[in-house]
């Protein structure tokens, strides 16, 4: 459910409760007038006591008329100062976050330029310390931005060649990457450069994975099969709570905001995906809308794509 929906779910939760009890109160007025009106009717000693207490009752049967009538009034207000606020929290968060990651980009760029400088006099060590934190930083940072604008982003998709994808993201982490066969997806440039991007930092960061393979297999429907393992040190917990977000499962786990990406992105985009625990090493398998081309005869069984060391 995005936002806009949970929004119109709040108020129309609200106007069904609203419209509810204020019919039910106005019922109670009516039936309370020509209840009284019939005992005045009778003429009896009885009736004329009981009839006395007609105003009384009246009144506060409209004083509670008016009462849910204010507090109606009162729940649609803080409904609407809610939603505000969080839609300028969720574009402060945004705007933020595309800024530092305007900033950061172009402080990798310096690293990248005094890394080259210091190849020569082999004291290159500590820039790639850097760039590796920075690349973890801008994962984190594409994430928040996914997180505050997702819902309301409209995809473009487009056939991306897997390999092409691949070989543009491979060499920002220290891992090998392999490719089984190339593949064709249908799906949003920026959303599945993220999806990947989540998925390499994984297996290095938390699995201390040094290869990654891609296998990839056609579906029925114009879909496609794309299986991540790698050779770290997988997951043992319990997968179905894999993907939830701010879910830490371990105390030196992360916020579980990267594989709640990889779902969400992958349902976003007309897929799904599914978390495998290895004997060794950890594993993704995605269904994504696309097609499989066979790989050219006497190619190796896979592609290797190259790491960053």
């Amino acid at each position: 459910m995005n936002r806009q929906k949970a929004w119109d779910f709040k108020l129309a939760v609200a106007v069904i409760w609203m419209i509810f009890t204020i019919a039910l109160a106005v019922w109670l007025l009516i039936f309370h007038a020509r209840l009284f009106a019939s005992i005045e009717a009778l003429g009896t000693p009885e009736a004329q006591a009981i009839w006395k207490h007609n105003k009384m009752v009246a009144y506060e049967l409209m004083t509670m008329i008016v009462a849910l009538l204010m507090g109606g009034v009162g729940l649609f207000y803080f409904i609407f100062r809610e939603r505000v606020r969080s839609e300028q929290i969720r574009q402060f968060f945004a705007v933020f976050s595309h800024e530092l990651k305007t900033s950061l980009s172009r402080l990798r760029l310096q690293a990248e330029g005094l890394q080259d400088d210091l190849k020569k006099s082999g004291r290159a060590g500590p820039t790639l310390r850097l760039l590796d934190d920075m690349g973890k930083l801008e994962v984190q940072l594409e994430n928040s931005l996914w997180v505050a604008r997702a819902d309301e982003d409209k995809f473009l998709i487009e056939t991306l060649p897997l390999s092409r994808t691949l070989s543009e993201l491979a060499p920002q982490f220290p891992v090998q990457v392999h490719l089984s066969s190339e593949a064709f997806v249908q799906a949003d440039r920026r959303a599945m450069e993220s999806l990947l991007k989540n998925l390499f930092q994984n297996a290095v960061v938390h699995g201390g994975a040094e290869n990654l393979w891609l296998e990839v297999k056609n579906l029925d429907a114009g879909h496609i099969e794309i299986t991540v393992r790698d050779d770290g040190r997988g997951y043992q917990g319990p997968l179905d709570q894999l993907g939830e977000l701010f879910r830490r499962h371990t105390k030196t786990s992360g916020t579980g905001l990267g594989l709640f990406l990889v779902k969400k992105l992958t349902r976003l985009m007309g897929g799904d995906a599914e978390f495998v625990s290895l004997t060794q090493g950890f594993a993704v398998k995605m269904n994504l809308p696309g097609s499989l081309q066979a790989p050219p005869k006497g190619s190796g069984p896979a592609q290797g794509l190259g790491a960053r060391r």
